[in-house]
């Protein structure tokens, strides 16, 4: 029953709560971050863990392709889309975090690469938004 709630409630967060742009945001982000990985400055001393994250990477892409078309598809037709939603929160929550870590890391250590990757998106209101979504998303 708490399963089918937290369901429902991202389902309403989503459609109509005002989820739907910074989850798209976040989707998007990761994406990008999953695409650069081996450039993340977090792996400059493990080499030999890239190529296995790399790869993971690449299995994940198509899965953040489709997130990122069911999500829209689910706004017009829910019930066509509501079992693909409900299978998508999992990655959708790996998004979110992925997107807040990055904005705080670009704000509070300047990282090129974090600053590069989120451009104007690296801002505290930004922050403070994905931050409400990751506890909508909990």
């Amino acid at each position: 029953l708490d399963h089918m709630k937290s369901f429902l409630d991202v389902a309403l967060y989503v459609r109509e709560g005002g989820g739907y742009a910074p989850i798209m945001r976040a989707l998007k982000h990761y994406k990008l971050r999953l695409r650069t990985i081996s450039k993340s400055p977090e792996l400059e001393n493990a080499a030999m863990f890239v190529q296995i994250l790399q790869q993971e990477s690449a299995k994940t892409i198509p899965a953040v392709n489709a997130l990122l078309e069911i999500i829209p598809a689910f706004l017009y037709e829910p019930q066509a889309h509501i079992d693909e939603l409900t299978d998508g929160i999992p990655l959708m929550k790996k998004a979110v975090d992925s997107y807040r870590m990055g904005i705080e890391k670009a704000i509070e250590s300047k990282s090129i690469y974090y600053t590069k990757l989120l451009g104007e998106l690296a801002t505290r209101e930004e922050l403070d938004s994905i931050t409400a979504v990751s506890e909508k998303l909990e």
